[in-house]
Formats: C-alpha cells, sequence, structure tokens
C-alpha cells in the first residue's frame, strides 16, 4: 500500500525490506526453535517445488462438470433472485411469514444458509440448492479454469505460518475446501 501510487519508490521500498528481513533473520535464527531448522525450512523446499511443478487439471473432466452444473442449475425454477438477498428476505419474512432469528451486521434478517437450512419449505430448498450449484461452478470450475497455465496445472501457494493452529494451509487457488471430494477427485 505504500508504494502502490508510487512506483518510483518501489525499489527503494523492496530495498529497505530486504534489509530489514535480514537484520531480523540474524537476530531471530540463532535462537528460533529447533524444529524451525529441522522441519519447516527443509519443508519449505519441498513446497516450493509442488507449486512451481504444479498440479494437474483434467480439463475435459472440468468442462464435463461445469455443463452438468449448468443443467442441474437450469433446472431450478425460482420466483426470485436466489442471489438477492432483498429478495430472498422478503420471501422469507414477508411470504412465510418466518419472524427473524439472526441478523446481518447491518441489522437485517439474514438470508444465510444457516437461516435457510433451517427453513422446510421447496423455494428455499431450491434456493440452496441453487448457492451450492453455483459456488461449485464459481470456487472450483471457474477458478480452476481461470488459473491454470498452458499445461493445464494450477500453481496453489502452501503456506507453513499463516494459520493459528499450525498447520498447513494452501490459498489461489485453496484446495483444501474441496468438498466435492468424489467428484474433484477425478480433477487432478
Amino acid at each position: 500500500k505504500d508504494v502502490a501510487e508510487h512506483p518510483e519508490l518501489q525499489q527503494e521500498y523492496n530495498a529497505k525490506d530486504s534489509v530489514a528481513t535480514l537484520l531480523l533473520a540474524e537476530k531471530w535464527l540463532p535462537i528460533a526453535p529447533k524444529h524451525y531448522h529441522t522441519i519447516d525450512m527443509p519443508l519449505l523446499d519441498v513446497l516450493m517445488a509442488i507449486e512451481d511443478r504444479g498440479m494437474f487439471i483434467d480439463n475435459t473432466y472440468l468442462k464435463t462438470f461445469q455443463e452438468e452444473l449448468d443443467v442441474e442449475i437450469a433446472k431450478i425454477d425460482l420466483p426470485l433472485n436466489p442471489n438477492s438477498p432483498k429478495q430472498v428476505g422478503e420471501y422469507i419474512y414477508g411470504k412465510l411469514g418466518i419472524t427473524p432469528w439472526k441478523f446481518t451486521e447491518t441489522k437485517q434478517p439474514s438470508t444465510d444458509s444457516d437461516v435457510l437450512e433451517k427453513i422446510d419449505d421447496p423455494v428455499v430448498k431450491n434456493i440452496l440448492r441453487f448457492r451450492e450449484l453455483s459456488k461449485d461452478r464459481t470456487t472450483y470450475v471457474e477458478n480452476y479454469i481461470e488459473r491454470q497455465d498452458s499445461l493445464h496445472r494450477i500453481h496453489p501457494e502452501f503456506k507453513q505460518t499463516s494459520t493459528s493452529t499450525a498447520r498447513l494451509s494452501c490459498a489461489r487457488p485453496n484446495l483444501q475446501n474441496v468438498d466435492k471430494v468424489g467428484t474433484m477427485r477425478k480433477l487432478f
């Protein structure tokens, strides 16, 4: 953010950042816990190799999966826009007459999945189904197509230090949240 609008300062900023990192490393490395040297650093090379190589995506299956999702989405007939919290809220709290019990940060009645899953109504079930299929399409299909390289490989980032639980995490794309394991396994 410091240099986003001042590209002429980027070189100086990068140099200062490098010096600061070196000074911190000189002070921190000698007192780093043993696992840093025996586990964390050796694992870094492995993770970088995985990132560089990437993971092959079966583009043919990905396109077939996208078509299947599109067919299922098209089958859902709704009297409202399922992506409109206002329309969904009017249906739930107006037409169905349900008393709101959960609210958004702006104090509006919530239309999130926690609320919708508690309502036994065919339209609400279709809203949930639509949202689930749409999320699969955007999160997995579109995201993977967009992020793959010319060899049909995606190159996610593996992070060793971004969670409070000290577990490995993955981003851009996040492969840890693939909830359609059986279906998605065919992609890799």
